[in-house]
């Protein structure tokens, strides 16, 4: 254990390193945030029975397959620098936007939640490449070190959108998701500018 941590110690003094893996946490808290209460949400706010918010779910499910079918066509030709941006910057869009796209009914409330969720699954799929590339010589603990990453994000978040869920909105959890997605996308684009 101690030699894990000490490989942990030395990715982390590394900029590249340290910074893959900060918007991995970031994303997955950002994601979370809204995720895990969007059930609730739904059945709260549109009535929802259970049988249609599993509906809800497949069609989720979808989108996270089309996410990462994008990412199979698309991230080798632009690379996974831009296609990790270009996904931050769509999951912090579907985010601010999702309560008031809600506003407008289920379909466009659905149709929101969808398009965070294929955001999301390009940008995390599109980064798995990306970490393992910025530390080849210690590729499996960096690898190992990112899904610690996504796990304390995905813990933060879940402990933080239960408090906010008190208000009873959505709201509150997207613009927070979408904040840490844009922090994400801003500190990806300046810490690791291509020469």
């Amino acid at each position: 254990m101690s030699s894990v941590l000490k490989t942990w110690a030395v990715l982390l003094r590394r900029r590249k390193a340290a910074l893959v893996l900060t918007t991995t946490l970031l994303l997955m808290a950002a994601v979370e945030l809204p995720l895990i209460v969007y059930g609730a949400w739904l059945e709260t706010t549109f009535g929802l029975s259970l049988s249609a918010l599993g509906l809800a779910s497949t069609v989720i499910g979808l989108a996270e397959a089309a996410g990462e079918v994008g990412t199979a066509v698309f991230t080798d030709r632009i690379g996974e620098r831009r296609s990790v941006l270009a996904g931050l910057i769509g999951l912090t869009i579907s985010l601010l936007l999702l309560p008031w796209i809600a506003g407008f009914g289920l379909a466009p409330a659905l149709a929101g939640v969808v398009l965070m969720m294929l955001t999301f699954e390009f940008a995390y799929v599109s980064l798995l490449p990306l970490v393992s590339e910025v530390a080849p010589d210690a590729r499996a603990a960096l690898l190992s070190f990112n899904v610690t990453a996504a796990s304390v994000g995905r813990l933060g978040a879940a402990l933080v959108s239960s408090w906010l869920w008190r208000w009873h909105s959505i709201a509150l959890q997207a613009w927070v998701g979408g904040a840490l997605a844009l922090i994400a996308a801003v500190s990806l684009a300046l810490g690791m500018r291509e020469d």
